[in-house]
């Protein structure tokens, strides 16, 4: 009972604790300073965070390939010879109706040179005479003749059907040619300088796709170079895969397997050469790339509340 009386502790514990009040079995004693301190920081970090995370700017981006295209036109033969030579050279600037390559003409030029020959003889019979009707009639059929032999002789001849720059030189001297084969491709001249390029972004990216966004296109190949450019046009239909390779024709779109759905954008760079390895490159017609569009921005805490970016 008078153990009862005393409390819960041992009087052996008691008297331990008497000799030695901060001796082993002493009571735990939590510092109230330190607790403070680390709540204050915790408050701060967290505080600090909310903040940032309103700051800070995600941005989400619409990526896909992207397809330099350089609109072309195709000089193509009248007709069937051999091509004795070329004068057209790829990067060269040409006029209009300029000769680009020569086909054999050997027998067209014979007949055009008999045929103006009697054309000459006739007409000055018919100048010493010029009441005879059928020296009249003659020299009809024979200026016939000659305009017929003319177009023979032009039709030996490739002309530039633009004014442009020779892209595609696409034939040797030597070789035969077909009608309607062709010769060599013209980029023709524009007004807007620079480079096109076609890119295939994700369908559900053209909600936020507007005229005038700034975009980037990584040449394949040249893994530091960026190239800045601005979106001018997008498509309202999304195209599967099939209809975007019909898109790029049959001498690029052969070579790529797009997934789709997709929405062909058309893509302005300032110019179709940069600088890469210290040397000046060349975009060329069906080089590909990586075509980056930034369509919306939001902060951190956007994104987490609402998912991920889209890409």
């Amino acid at each position: 009972m008078d153990e009862e009386k005393r409390g819960p502790f041992r009087r052996q514990a008691i008297e331990a604790h008497a000799l030695a009040p901060n001796g082993p079995g002493a009571p735990l004693r939590v510092s109230p300073g330190w607790t403070r301190w680390t709540y204050r920081g915790l408050l701060l970090l967290l505080a600090t965070s909310l903040v940032a995370s309103t700051i800070i700017v995600v941005r989400d981006n619409a990526e896909g390939l992207g397809v330099v295209w350089v609109a072309r036109v195709a000089a193509t033969c009248p007709a069937s010879g051999i091509v004795v030579s070329v004068s057209g050279r790829a990067e060269e600037s040409v006029e209009r109706g300029a000769v680009l390559a020569q086909l054999d003409d050997e027998a067209e030029r014979a007949e055009l040179e008999r045929v103006t020959r009697e054309l000459e003889h006739h007409l000055a019979s018919y100048l010493s005479n010029p009441n005879d009707r059928q020296a009249a009639g003659v020299l009809r059929s024979l200026r016939a003749q000659a305009d017929l032999a003319e177009g023979r002789v032009e039709a030996r001849r490739v002309h530039a059907p633009v004014a442009g720059v020779v892209r595609d030189v696409l034939v040797r001297p030597g070789q035969r040619v077909e009608p309607g084969q062709t010769v060599l491709t013209i980029a023709e001249a524009r007004d807007t300088p620079g480079c096109q390029v076609m890119a295939f972004l994700p369908a559900d990216s053209r909600p936020f796709l507007r005229a005038g966004m700034p975009a980037e296109v990584g040449p394949t190949g040249f893994r530091a170079v960026h190239l800045r450019g601005i979106v001018e046009s997008i498509d309202d239909q999304a195209l599967g895969p099939r209809a975007c390779a019909r898109l790029l024709g049959d001498e690029v779109g052969d070579a790529f397997n797009l997934p789709g759905p997709r929405i062909r954008v058309a893509i302005r760079l300032p110019s179709d050469r940069f600088q890469a390895g210290g040397a000046e490159q060349m975009l060329h017609h069906g080089m590909t790339g990586v075509v980056t569009v930034p369509v919306r921005s939001r902060s951190v805490l956007a994104t987490l509340l609402l998912g991920e970016s889209r890409r």
